[in-house]
């Protein structure tokens, strides 16, 4: 089980890596009007992204408990639809956006491909085929990066954005391909009874996805709402530290879909699993402290310059929060995996905290910090406390 697991978190780390030169390189190699297109592109990918990953999780889910899902005929209509009213949109927000209409109508192959993908990757990962999930994954970052490297490399810089919705076409056909030749244990395309649809699974997947973010994208915009340039610049460079941390740890989490899945359908024990990854997640977060604590101060040097001289005061507090929400994210899974929806909708009622935190308190980076251990501390005290609660009655 942690083997398989071993093996997609591998991949997820090779594809985050890839992503990261690919903004890198861009950010460098691009104006700032063909980088402003690539950046609202990837936002636009992002935000997707929460929805295409409760998809993924809930296909997940049920192909483990049921064994089979048949939802890829209304995926494809859905996909379509999605498409066919961005396209409808794409006059006006190309207008309020100040976009080539062209160029945002591409976005279409994204909203197209992008959940049929996670449809395709759930489906993986629910008949084990963690290799098959992983490469695509692996895909889908490196085409990107060599088609951005493409369209520079030969004076098409101000069509580099087109790399993003052309990633996708080309993964949809590797995914495709992969499955088409029979190296999987079930075949995606063959035709089964279609499984009911957990809208509220999947509502709730969204849900954690969105609570989530507050820590791990939205604090960035809170920081550059209330903190000054430098400030939040500071913040910034710390969060970097904060989601290699988070995404490393919490990367188990496809063997807590599987694992707690696979035990309800046979009738075992599910607690098991969960002691199982949070062992894992435990070591992968007492590793990084420790490392953190005893040579931050001068990796952080290394890497960042002076720059880095505003952030190791916080360092440690600010890793000792991001760790405590790895450890929510874990248990929380766990729960949700089971229909246990009242510790998720408790869990993403306590990340509203930290936004309320820096709007009530005076603006520091101190405070950022601070605020987010609270954070932290509060949700999972919130959390023991639903779950033994639960476990009382």
């Amino acid at each position: 089980m942690i083997r398989n697991g071993l093996i997609f978190s591998i991949a997820s780390v090779v594809a985050n890596a890839l992503n990261l030169i690919f903004n890198l390189y861009l950010g460098v190699k691009l104006s700032l009007t063909d980088f402003s297109l690539v950046a609202l592109f990837m936002g636009l990918l992002y935000g997707l992204q929460v929805f295409t990953n409760g998809l993924s999780v809930a296909t997940h889910r049920t192909v483990v408990l049921t064994g089979m899902v048949g939802w890829l005929p209304q995926i494809v209509k859905k996909c379509a639809f999605f498409a066919a009213i961005w396209l409808f949109l794409t006059p006006i927000l190309a207008h309020v956006w100040v976009i080539n209409e062209i160029a945002l109508a591409s976005f279409a192959l994204v909203v197209f491909f992008m959940p049929l993908i996670a449809y395709m990757r759930g489906f993986s990962l629910g008949n084990d085929a963690y290799g098959v999930a992983g490469g695509v994954f692996v895909f889908e970052s490196a085409i990107r990066l060599l088609l951005a490297l493409l369209f520079v490399l030969i004076g098409w810089s101000a069509y580099t954005y087109a790399s993003i919705p052309l990633s996708f076409l080309a993964t949809f056909i590797f995914a495709t391909l992969l499955w088409r030749t029979g190296k999987t244990p079930v075949s995606i395309w063959r035709h089964v009874e279609e499984s009911p649809f957990d809208i509220k699974f999947f509502f709730y997947s969204v849900v954690l996805g969105i609570s989530t973010l507050v820590y791990l994208s939205f604090d960035i915009i809170l920081a550059r709402t209330f903190l000054n340039e430098v400030e939040a610049g500071a913040y910034a460079l710390l969060t970097l530290l904060g989601k290699v941390l988070f995404f490393t740890a919490s990367l188990f989490g496809v063997v807590i879909i599987s694992g707690v899945g696979r035990s309800v359908r046979e009738g075992q024990a599910t607690q098991p699993v969960l002691y199982v990854v949070l062992a894992v997640v435990g070591v992968i977060l007492v590793t990084f402290l420790s490392v953190m604590y005893w040579f931050g101060e001068w990796l952080l040097l290394t890497f960042f310059g002076a720059k880095a001289m505003a952030i190791i005061p916080f360092m440690m507090l600010y890793l000792l929060a991001i760790s405590l929400f790895a450890i929510i994210h874990t248990v929380t899974l766990y729960h949700h995996t089971l229909g246990r929806y009242k510790v998720t909708h408790t869990v993403c009622l306590m990340s509203l905290i930290f936004p309320l935190y820096i709007a009530l308190t005076p603006p520091s980076l101190a405070g950022f910090i601070e605020g987010m251990f609270l954070t932290a501390f509060l949700s999972l005290t919130a959390l023991f406390f639903i779950i033994g609660f639960s476990n009382h009655n």
